[in-house]
């Protein structure tokens, strides 16, 4: 059930009669495509659910979990949610030791299918540039140390003709930088960068050295190398900003020559909560018989999406308390 209007989002979901650990609809059916998530331990239910569409920037909303076992709820939580699959558990303490930065890795991001609007700064940063859409489609290798490589295929039609780009970049333990290579059917050259992630803004910087990217040659008829930097911010796990700076000519003023804005394509909801700060704002735990509400709110500038969450004393506890008690 989904109620919307500009200021909130009002859904519910039936907790299922036998519980039991699971992903369900929200009729509380066992269903591996559902959107909420039921997890137990020591006694204690943890319920997750997804709320069906991405919130505005500032936008409220309110998951009711309705034929719950009794209203002790310990705790609410309202947070983001990570479409796709979830970390990869097997090697997170390894990678913690080898210095990635757990749970805030964009290599984890990076994962799946984009669609990508471009901006190409072809007449200089003063003019108008020329847009282009591009597809862009990356997959993740692990190496035996747990670090993340991405492999990146980049598809786009500029002046009518095919234009490729493959990548591939990643974390080395041993340097303790991100590193990257690309080719372009444009040019004939190999570009190598490095540089690190600021998980505080979500921002990747890379930077270093490839042929001017618009053929411009030196005297002797040589397209001449320059600095390039490439910026890519995360503004959440389905849309990033790509900013490509390049010297104009070797030592000269650095300009703008590209601008990406990629939106993950065709994205499934996954099964993890989002770690770490988020910027989803926990608003109020509401109780009643057999009723748990959660409300929280988008603080963000962009959509998000979000899911609600609450930690309940399991079904046992009823003998205990029977309907006695209300937390």
């Amino acid at each position: 059930m989904n109620e919307k209007d500009d200021a909130v989002v009002v859904e519910e979901c039936k907790a299922p009669d036998e519980i039991k650990p699971g992903r369900y609809n929200q009729d509380g059916q066992p269903d591996e495509r559902g959107r909420m998530f039921l997890g137990m331990g020591s006694g204690i239910v943890h319920m997750w659910a997804v709320f069906e569409q991405p919130l505005k920037p500032g936008q409220m909303a309110a998951m009711s979990f309705k034929n719950t076992f009794g209203s002790y709820s310990l705790t609410g939580n309202f947070t983001e949610w990570q479409p796709g699959p979830g970390p990869f558990s097997p090697h997170t303490i390894m990678r913690k030791q080898l210095g990635d930065p757990l749970g805030c890795s964009p290599l984890l991001a990076e994962e799946g299918e984009w669609v990508n609007q471009v901006s190409v700064f072809e007449h200089g940063p003063d003019q108008d540039p020329t847009p282009v859409t591009g597809s862009e489609k990356n997959s993740l290798m692990r190496s035996f140390t747990g670090d993340l490589w991405v492999n990146s295929d980049y598809t786009a039609i500029f002046h009518d003709m095919p234009f490729k780009q493959y990548g591939i970049y990643g974390y080395d333990h041993n340097t303790r930088k991100y590193h990257a290579a690309w080719v372009k059917s444009a040019q004939s050259n190999l570009s190598l960068f490095e540089g690190e992630y600021d998980p505080a803004t979500r921002t990747l910087t890379l930077d270093g050295e490839t042929r001017n990217c618009f053929g411009k040659t030196d005297a002797q008829g040589v397209v001449f190398k320059v600095k390039e930097r490439r910026v890519i911010r995360y503004l959440d796990r389905n849309n990033k900003v790509t900013e490509i700076f390049q010297e104009e000519e070797p030592g000269g003023r650095w300009v703008l020559r590209d601008k990406i804005y990629s939106k993950r394509k065709g994205f499934n909801i996954g099964n993890a909560p989002m770690l770490g700060d988020t910027p989803m704002e926990l608003v109020a735990l509401q109780r009643a018989y057999r009723v748990v509400r959660v409300v929280g709110r988008n603080t963000s500038d962009s959509e998000r999406w979000a899911a609600a969450g609450m930690v309940m004393l399991g079904p046992q506890w009823n003998e205990v308390f029977k309907d006695d008690l209300r937390l």
